[in-house]
């Protein structure tokens, strides 16, 4: 119970990446603080050097997350430059407040545009940031310099202490926990199942708990993959790898297979009662219970159940015994590898440029070159700049001392969202845990009042939270950001209910400016945003289909079949985050239709990944190939031209209500209802193209042509 209302607040941390990274963040805020309190005892600290100092091991922490161990050290030995500049900057023209304010202006601009440099000046850019920010609003003075410059020193050296040393990074222990994770996950998804009977009939209900649960699964399985390739080496441990991400494979499609029966038409008393009795010993099993799982007699005409179920138990008895003969290092993982729901926190969601180069390159295409106004971290400047000033003004006119709530507001809404879309959500998150946040804060900050050391303690609390629930729950960690701000407050002995409300109200200013500004300043639209991702999973199945069909001389790469059966996966991901509303949680906020194009583009991604294990499982039989081959070239050309199709669509790409009532309502009926056997290439290319045919008319509104792009 308490580990899944956890998990429902916290979002699902399966490598506890994330709660090692605010782990990291809080010890080293406290590290940076407790030294600075301890040189007052032998020299004056000013409070604005106390207050950049916290904010400096903060923003490097979570910010730091360039792909190597070395190339990180130079980053975070290189952060006080841009941290001293801007301070200095913001210092001098602190009496003028008009200056103060355009330089504030430009510094965001700066900041934003940093991101071009890809995680160095992504990270660069947000310590600069909050630099230029502390000075201003503490009205700090030059000749507080020295005193600067040693808090910016505290606090790199426990930042580098804490990165490189005392809580360096284990990925033999990530893997270890990542691996831990998906027993617990599958034992409970086999457990729910057998105890509440959900293979009765398909409804909205149960095909948004399977969607959560395969999205949770599909994350811990990538990060699984991603360890184990990390971890294994060169020359006799290829084969160990390749068969490690073959087990990985087969166990995350045997779950997705036994959750899509459903629509089958399952239900028999004798049905249900084998399910649960198999059930019920892989669970066993999965928890450690017992050793071996027995066998079971089945029903008459449960032949895909049966199927389903003995896929599912060899992936689960395979799995543990294969991942035992990866090497275990203690070399630190590069920090920016994480997939899903477990990537480092972060300031900034949005990829950056060169790690979107990459991710093309790897599917073997050159990147297209963009104008620099087509460029997220170009356009997020130019939005960023306009609506932090546009806060500044309006947020002045109704507090004259508080205007930096509003811009903080405006400046994070815009960054490092996909659409604007995604940004109406994380305004509205951002309002509603700043209200609960409030009233909760005004309670907490009353009771403790007077306790010095209890409320630096809660602090602290509040800041491991904070960033624990940021990369899966915003709207989590500004309710615990503004108890810390009640916190702070009380502890100054400034805390009063007007205070808070009017935070609230500068938030609400600067969130609305901000979502005004990203809706009528260079907009990108959701459905641009699914085009493109839609496009790059078109991409990576046609890789498959290739791989499958083999070559000329018929022949077969089964480890990069795999390989691109992964980069799959990888793109069903990217899809759903690049949708706002499903990337925050917010699932109901998206457009149906939207919601429908997403379902049936995961049903072909499932089907694809099908198709390679199939190919892949199975050794290569050249009269099969010779059949298989044209069919999918033919199938390779389709794909090819649907998603040049949708890409080009551009601005006016448009996601329709299929005609089909019932298809719109349940959009995986007509696959599920048919008797294609597992693994059979030929009827699973057939299937293919059906979901290919519905995507497109989905998306675009055309009918389906027979042949289309053969």
């Amino acid at each position: 119970m308490v580990a899944s209302v956890w998990e429902w607040l916290f979002g699902p941390d399966p490598s506890w990446l994330r709660l090692w990274v605010a782990a990291r963040v809080v010890c080293t805020a406290a590290a940076t603080l407790t030294v600075l309190l301890l040189l007052q005892y032998r020299m004056t600290v000013p409070f604005d050097a106390i207050g950049l100092g916290l904010m400096v091991s903060i923003f490097a922490t979570v910010n730091l997350r360039d792909p190597t161990p070395a190339r990180q050290r130079v980053t975070l030995l290189v952060i006080p430059l841009p941290a001293l500049g801007t301070w200095a900057l913001a210092a001098y023209l602190n009496h003028w407040q008009w200056l103060a304010d355009i330089g504030f202006i430009l510094v965001v601009f700066c900041a934003s545009l940093a991101r071009l440099l890809g995680p160095r000046g992504t990270a660069w850019g947000m310590v600069a940031y909050i630099a230029y920010f502390i000075s201003d609003v503490t009205r700090s003075q030059l000749s507080h310099h020295s005193a600067i410059l040693l808090a910016i020193a505290v606090a790199i050296c426990a930042g580098y202490l804490n990165r490189f040393y005392v809580l360096a990074d284990d990925p033999a222990a990530t893997l270890d926990h990542v691996l831990r994770y998906l027993r617990r996950r599958v034992a409970r998804i086999l457990g729910e199942i057998a105890s509440a009977a959900r293979l009765d009939e398909p409804n909205d209900r149960y095909r948004a708990w399977r969607d959560r649960q395969l999205v949770r699964l599909r994350a811990g399985a990538l990060i699984a993959k991603q360890q184990i390739d990390f971890l294994a080496r060169e020359g006799t441990r290829d084969r160990v790898r390749e068969r490690a991400a073959l087990d990985l494979l087969r166990l995350e499609l045997g779950l997705e297979r036994l959750l899509r029966l459903p629509a089958s038409g399952m239900g028999s008393e004798k049905e249900q009662a084998y399910l649960r009795l198999r059930l019920g010993a892989l669970q066993r099993h999965l928890t450690g219970c017992v050793g071996e799982i027995g066998p079971c007699l089945a029903p008459a005409g449960s032949k895909r159940l049966r199927l389903a179920l003995d896929w599912l138990e060899q992936a689960i008895m395979a799995l543990p015994a294969d991942l035992e003969g990866i090497p275990r290092t203690s070399e630190p993982t590069p920090p920016g590898n994480q997939t899903g729901t477990t990537e480092p926190p972060t300031f900034d969601n949005g990829k950056d440029e060169k790690s979107a180069g990459k991710e093309e390159n790897s599917v073997g295409k050159q990147p297209e070159k963009k104008k620099l106004l087509e460029q997220p971290a170009a356009r997020q400047a130019l939005q960023n700049a306009l609506s932090v000033g546009l806060a500044i003004g309006i947020g002045s006119l109704v507090s004259g001392r508080r205007w930096y709530w509003a811009a903080i507001a405006a400046f994070i809404v815009g960054t490092g969202i996909n659409s604007w879309g995604e940004g109406l959500v994380k305004a509205l998150q951002r309002l509603v845990g700043t209200i609960v946040g409030i009233v909760v804060g005004l309670y907490l900050g009353s009771l403790v009042s007077g306790h010095t050391n209890l409320m630096l303690a809660l602090v602290l609390v509040c800041i491991f939270f904070a960033f624990y629930a940021f990369q899966s729950a915003y709207a989590v960690m500004m309710f615990w950001i503004t108890i810390m701000v009640a916190l702070l407050y009380a502890l100054l002995g400034l805390l009063q209910p007007a205070l808070l409300i009017l935070r609230l109200e500068e938030t609400a200013i600067g969130s609305a400016i901000g979502v005004v500004v990203i809706m009528t300043l260079l907009p990108l639209r959701t459905h641009q945003v699914l085009g493109s991702a839609l496009g790059e999973l078109l991409t990576a199945i046609g890789s498959v289909v290739d791989q499958a069909a083999g070559d000329s001389a018929n022949h077969r790469d089964d480890q990069k079949l795999i390989a691109a059966a992964w980069e799959i996966a990888e793109k069903t991901n990217a899809l759903r985050d690049a949708i706002g509303p499903l990337k925050r949680g917010w699932e109901r906020l998206s457009p149906a239709p939207i919601r429908i194009a997403i379902a049936i583009a995961e049903d072909l991604a499932y089907t694809a990944r099908e198709l390679a294990f199939a190919a892949a499982g199975s050794p290569p039989d050249l009269t099969q190939l010779d059949q298989f081959q044209p069919e999918g070239r033919c199938l390779r050309r389709k794909l090819d031209s649907y998603s040049a199709e949708i890409k080009a669509a551009g601005a006016r790409f448009r996601c329709h209500e299929p005609q089909n009532k019932e298809a719109s309502q349940f959009p995986t009926a007509a696959v599920d209802k048919t008797e294609t056997p597992f693994g059979d290439k030929a009827a699973l290319l057939d299937l293919l193209n059906q979901h290919l045919d519905r995507l497109r008319a989905t998306c675009l509104g055309v009918v389906p042509q027979a042949g289309a792009g053969q």
